[in-house]
């Protein structure tokens, strides 16, 4: 069971945002390679910049997951939270993008029942892996025997 749930939270964290701009995927792309180059800094210029130009949720949700790599967990959860709020509009997958960021950073910083709640709202907007995978996260670290289930599932969406 273990290595399933690794392996699904691996999987969550390899599955690229569906991201459906494609300015949004560029922005990223630099970004990581900034972080990957030990330019921290710029990544985070990068992704400001972004938000600037294009104050979306995916845009957030993007800028949150590179503000975590790069250990920014508070910023991390300021623009996560900027996502939420702006998934009005957002098509379901960018909304479930930006509630399962949400979440990861919930379970990050310690907030387990907040991170099913959000997790769930991910899933309900659009099950694909990276919200199933993020959904099995928060389970198990509540202990929930679903997470089993929920792990199968995003696993075999992720092989579709």
């Amino acid at each position: 069971m273990n290595r399933m749930l690794i392996a699904v939270a691996v999987l969550a964290v390899a599955i690229p945002a569906a991201a459906s701009d494609k300015k949004v995927e560029d922005a990223y792309a630099k970004a990581d390679s900034q972080l990957t180059k030990g330019r921290t800094d710029e990544a985070e210029k990068t992704m400001e910049k972004l938000v600037q130009q294009m104050p979306t949720a995916e845009a957030h949700s993007a800028r949150a997951r590179i503000q975590l790599k790069a250990g920014n967990v508070e910023g991390a959860a300021v623009s996560a939270a900027e996502a939420k709020k702006q998934v009005g509009s957002a098509t379901p997958e960018a909304k479930a993008d930006a509630l399962a960021t949400l979440a990861c950073l919930d379970l990050e910083r310690g907030a387990g029942k907040d991170g099913v709640t959000n997790a769930q709202e991910a899933v309900a907007a659009s099950p694909n892996p990276a919200s199933l995978a993020v959904l099995a996260r928060a389970q198990a670290r509540q202990g929930d025997p679903a997470s089993v289930e929920t792990a199968n599932k995003a696993v075999a969406a992720g092989a579709q």
